[in-house]
């Protein structure tokens, strides 16, 4: 299940049980067998209990977005280690990034995007996959689109990921969480 599909079950979850929620403050509100204060009293209970409930469905879909983020982020950014890699490949592949990550800052460094896009021509001419996700890594962090995207026609397979990332990125931002907060509501 997509993470924005868990929001949304989430959400509506939660506004069932706000209606819910209301419908039996209304009929406590018709009751006229029940004292005024019995009726508060019932009311508050009801609306921390519901909205307890809310909360711990927001958490939960918080927590839903923010695994789903570094997962996405090390599928993306991490070095491209194979399963069958030895401990000692690791090891090196790894070096390899690391070192793959400072030529890619030092030609951003030198020349801008010009450095970094012929470096990404060059190392998807010659099948580096090691630079070339360093590449991807340091234009997407440093918001250059228009090599992000010459990296996902170079490598089509990766451009679902991409968008999904750049979904969960924004989705976790201050305003899409209060967004977020705000459609689970309280009553």
């Amino acid at each position: 299940m997509l993470v924005t599909d868990r929001f949304t079950a989430n959400t509506e979850r939660a506004r069932d049980l706000q209606s819910r929620a209301q419908a039996k403050i209304d009929a406590l509100k018709a009751d006229a067998d029940i004292t005024k204060d019995a009726k508060a009293r019932r009311i508050a209970e009801l609306r921390q209990t519901v909205n307890d409930e809310v909360s711990k469905l927001y958490a939960e879909s918080e927590a839903s977005i923010a695994t789903e983020l570094e997962s996405a982020r090390r599928k993306l950014f991490s070095p491209p280690v194979p399963w069958s890699a030895t401990p000692a490949d690791r090891v090196a592949v790894q070096s390899s990034f690391r070192n793959a990550l400072d030529r890619a800052d030092r030609a951003y460094a030198d020349n801008s995007q010009t450095g970094l896009r012929h470096l990404l021509d060059q190392s998807v001419a010659t099948s580096d996959k090691i630079q070339s996700r360093a590449i991807l890594s340091t234009a997407y962090g440093l918001g250059l689109q228009d090599i992000v995207e010459s990296y996902m026609s170079s490598f089509p397979e990766v451009a679902d990921d991409v968008a999904q990332f750049a979904q969960l990125s924004e989705a976790t931002g201050g305003a899409a969480a209060t967004r977020r907060y705000l459609q689970f509501g309280a009553i």
